[in-house]
């Protein structure tokens, strides 16, 4: 047993640096107190019992699997810890000062909105044919994100346009681009696989999915959401990168010299003619613009609506219609507060709507996070079910997973939520498989290593680059599986 309570001690001797004044930084003072420390622990059930127990006492848990659990402590939260009766395996310090951290490298909202400036300044003269733009050097608050999209959607106009998908909690427009061959429609029926509610229940209440065949004329809908977790950068600048890459399949235009790259330009245009994708950067716009404002929180994870006792939020990852867990994390200031019901979040009812509108025909469905590396599947809320889908959802994150670890040599765990992230009840794709019927459900957790969160803006570009090629890899699977071909990775060469 790792001598616990002395490790946690040393450390808070060392959490505040004395050269560090809380008013020269522009964070706010607890941050100066904070560090980002890694447990280890020797079995699951030793993860789960030491989660449940975080959760319970409102440690803010930044990533959890089988193995490992990393969070964010204060001195005080240090001593709780030291006096607990958790065991791990392991304590490693990433982070000795988060604040310091974020002053020490270009993570600030003052240097980001610089460039970020610098960078929507000069798309007026750009047309936006090269993947080496410098929107791709830093990450863009909300406002940029949006005239970003409208660049694309003016650049590229026959193949993106603005969709509006609904408003946040606090009146923000949650804007989407759809992305597509708008000029060409399929004249070949081809085969599809159809959800067929059978309405018969299985003892956790899910519907039976069944699949049949029958002919259509239309395009397969898929959307890729980032941002429901305020913090998490990250993830709406992959999803800029995503429509970046793909729109750029259309010109044809060479990739840079220094670019690696594992499928053809061809194929990426191939999938414009057969899908219709939605890109929303960011369910949370609310949340996200917190996470830039002076007075705000860089590290905020909910929404932003006002749910009682002067505090503000809800999880929207946890606030999914299916096997919302009630009673989990009561108090509504929690970082991962569930809120009071399912749907309670003003977003999920509008990215809901627009997942059901049949007019998108939404068959597949990314949900993008950080951190851990993983690529996922259904499902969250328990590992002793496993959907009727589950040897194509693996097959097809395992080709996903082939095509970026060939970029840049990352390797990303791939499984059923549960199995490589542990329970989670009321996620997204639990709903979008089990309710929605949205047979290609997955999600990713993007690269983050001992940055979390936090991860700096150099790191846009090769997160871009190898999501870029593990996305189309995957897309190219589902319209395969739809169009009811044979698919064998052995024999598979890459796209």
């Amino acid at each position: 047993m790792l001598g616990l309570k002395a490790t946690l001690l040393a450390l808070v001797c060392t959490a505040l640096p004395s050269y560090i004044q809380a008013q020269q930084l522009p964070f706010a003072p607890h941050l100066h107190q904070e560090q980002l420390v890694r447990l280890s622990w020797p079995s699951r059930s030793a993860a789960e019992e030491a989660v449940a127990w975080l959760d319970d006492n409102n440690f803010d848990v930044w990533s959890t699997t089988p193995q490992h659990t990393t969070l964010r402590l204060s001195p005080s939260q240090h001593e709780q810890l030291s006096s607990s009766h958790l065991s791990p395996s392991a304590l490693d310090v990433l982070l000795p000062s988060i604040a310091d951290h974020l002053d020490s490298t270009t993570l600030t909202p003052t240097f980001n909105l610089q460039h970020s400036e610098a960078a929507v300044a000069n798309l007026s003269s750009t047309r936006l044919q090269a993947l080496d733009d410098p929107i791709h050097d830093s990450y863009h608050s909300l406002d940029a994100l949006y005239q970003i999209l409208r660049r694309f959607e003016e650049e590229f106009s026959d193949y993106a346009h603005i969709v509006k998908v609904g408003e946040s909690a606090e009146g923000k427009d949650i804007l989407g681009l759809k992305v597509t061959n708008q000029s060409y429609t399929p004249t070949v029926s081809r085969s599809q696989d159809d959800v067929v509610d059978s309405h018969f229940e299985d003892s956790d209440g899910i519907h039976a999915l069944k699949h049949k065949k029958h002919k259509i004329h239309k395009k397969l809908g898929f959307v890729v959401a980032g941002g429901q977790h305020a913090r998490e950068w990250i993830a709406p600048s992959v999803v800029l990168y995503l429509i970046h890459d793909l729109l750029l399949s259309t010109v044809y235009v060479p990739y840079p010299s220094h670019s690696h790259r594992t499928y053809s330009r061809p194929t990426a245009a191939h999938l414009l003619d057969t899908v219709e994708f939605t890109f929303i950067p960011t369910l949370n716009p609310d949340g996200y613009s917190w996470t830039w404002a002076t007075e705000g929180d860089r590290l905020w994870r909910k929404n932003r609506q006002p749910t009682g006792d002067g505090c503000y939020g809800v999880d929207m990852n946890r606030n999914w219609g299916f096997k919302w867990a009630s009673g989990s994390r009561p108090n509504p200031c929690s970082d991962a507060y569930a809120g009071e019901g399912p749907f309670e979040s003003p977003e999920l009812r509008a990215v809901r709507d627009y997942l059901l509108e049949k007019k998108n025909n939404v068959k597949g469905f990314l949900d993008v996070h950080s951190f851990g590396q993983m690529i996922m599947f259904p499902f969250s809320y328990s590992c002793s079910r496993s959907s009727p889908d589950e040897e194509n959802h693996f097959e097809g994150v395992v080709w996903a997973a082939k095509a970026l670890r060939a970029v840049h040599g990352k390797n990303f765990e791939v499984g059923s939520v549960c199995e490589v992230s542990l329970t989670a009840p009321g996620d997204s794709i639990d709903w979008t498989y089990a309710v929605g019927k949205i047979r290609w459900s997955f999600s990713v957790e993007l690269r983050g290593g001992i940055f979390g969160f936090l991860l700096p803006p150099a790191q846009i570009r090769p997160s871009g680059e190898e999501m870029s090629a593990a996305f189309v890899a995957l897309a190219d699977y589902v319209v395969r599986k739809e169009e009811g071909q044979r698919f064998d990775i052995a024999r598979e060469k890459e796209i």
